[in-house]
């Protein structure tokens, strides 16, 4: 008797490693957030040499006391003398969370000044919005002064 419940103990712990491993879960890579698309500047307006695009993700969500956090940022340096630059972010999905919201911004610096930058908002990502955005750009206030 004694060896029969041996028996059915040792079973039992067969049966029970092969379902544990039949019902293993494997880890698995979370793609990255995309967010990507063009800077678009006036046609009447030529880039400087020096020019340098800039276009950050931050998270823009209303939250007392505290100032929008930065989650990723690309530098073209030269930016391409089309009408246009096109730019692509790569985001680490455990930056991002549904109830925030999140924007574009971007500008484009020469001699250490800016001289263009967008003048509406381009919320990406969450709340149904998009990530793939046309970020036009203006002449900033302090470059119309020149």
């Amino acid at each position: 008797m004694r060896t029969f419940i041996w028996m059915m103990v040792l079973s039992l712990f067969v049966v029970i490693g092969f379902a544990a491993k039949a019902y293993t879960v494997e880890p698995y890579t979370v793609e990255p957030y995309t967010v990507s698309g063009r800077l678009h500047y006036p046609t009447n307006f030529s880039l400087p040499s020096d020019a340098i695009a800039t276009i950050t993700l931050t998270d823009v969500s209303p939250l007392q006391d505290s100032s929008a956090a930065f989650i990723a940022r690309q530098t073209i340096h030269p930016p391409h003398l089309d009408a246009s630059v096109s730019f692509r972010l790569e985001i680490d999905p455990a930056e991002i969370s549904d109830r925030h919201l999140y924007a574009i911004q971007a500008r484009v610096a020469s001699a250490g000044q800016v001289i263009l930058r967008n003048a509406s908002a381009y919320p990406v990502i969450t709340q149904g919005h998009p990530t793939t955005v046309d970020v036009y750009l203006s002449l900033s206030s302090a470059s119309s002064r020149r």
